[in-house]
């Protein structure tokens, strides 16, 4: 078997609308590709980000969205009322979690350039 990418990640939420404002307001994503009601897919920058309707429900796993500098992006959530639950620096990243409207985590990632 070869494996040659990752097509998409996808989380299960309880209110899609509310969870496509969330992203969308807060961390800019464009407009989705939507199954009304069902499911809404991100193009962010290449790699598909979904939401579906679940009617049972566990936040698991987590979803990293890259950034150019950690800092100002922290500071840009934070003004909009959203703290992050964890942050760390490591030899090789930076990278501060947070939890998105439905309970589910994801983490804002900053590489360096090589």
């Amino acid at each position: 078997m070869e494996i040659r990418g990752v097509d998409f990640v996808a989380y299960s939420v309880e209110d899609l609308e509310r969870a496509i404002r969330f992203y969308r307001e807060n961390l800019g994503l464009p407009e989705p590709f939507r199954v009304e009601g069902v499911y809404a897919e991100f193009d962010v920058g290449g790699t598909a980000f979904g939401l579906y309707r679940g009617e049972e429900r566990q936040p698991s796993g987590t979803i990293a969205f890259n950034v150019p500098r950690i800092a100002d992006a922290v500071a840009e959530l934070q003004s909009r009322g959203l703290e992050p639950t964890w942050e760390e620096e490591t030899p090789v990243c930076r990278m501060a979690g947070f939890v998105d409207s439905e309970g589910n985590p994801f983490m804002l990632h900053e590489t360096p350039k090589v």
